[in-house]
């Protein structure tokens, strides 16, 4: 009687397991870009300045989203990959970028927002190696101002 308790009782503990490690597998890495980046002052890593002197990021304020897109690599390396296919729907104002991956990528794969001018500050986010395709979707008001930004990666 007790061997047939534990066999019940190993078949759920496996069944179990098999749901939370398909599960697991089958997880999302989102990102969400905001509108704007709040910044404040800061002292900023230079070696171009004189010597004796500071730079700093002057004063309090937010910088505007500029672009963003998915890298091979840690984004200081600026290998920006290229959508495999593209959507733009103008009547609902959403547009779509896939990337594809056929394969685990060495360097990894980042998702990267940018901001300010020419994108000069950027947050980045590595998603997991077995990630195989990322889409980006931007949404639209009627007016045509950009009002969602965000990163799926499956």
């Amino acid at each position: 009687m007790s061997s047939k308790r534990f066999s019940t009782a190993a078949i759920a503990a496996m069944s179990l397991a098999g749901v939370l490690l398909c599960g697991a597998a089958f997880a999302k890495d989102t990102l969400k870009c905001p509108m704007r980046l709040a910044v404040s002052e800061t002292v900023l890593q230079t070696q171009d300045v004189p010597e004796g002197t500071q730079a700093i990021l002057k004063g309090d304020g937010s910088l505007p989203f500029f672009s963003m897109g998915v890298f091979s690599g840690h984004p200081r390396d600026l290998a920006s990959l290229i959508p495999d296919g593209s959507d733009e729907q103008e009547s609902s104002g959403v547009s779509e970028g896939v990337w594809k991956f056929e394969s685990r990528n060495p360097y990894g794969i980042y998702l990267v927002c940018e901001y300010g001018a020419l994108g000069a500050v950027q947050i980045y986010k590595r998603v997991g190696d077995d990630v195989r395709s990322c889409t980006a979707t931007t949404r639209k008001d009627r007016d045509q101002h950009l009002i969602d930004i965000d990163f799926e990666c499956e």
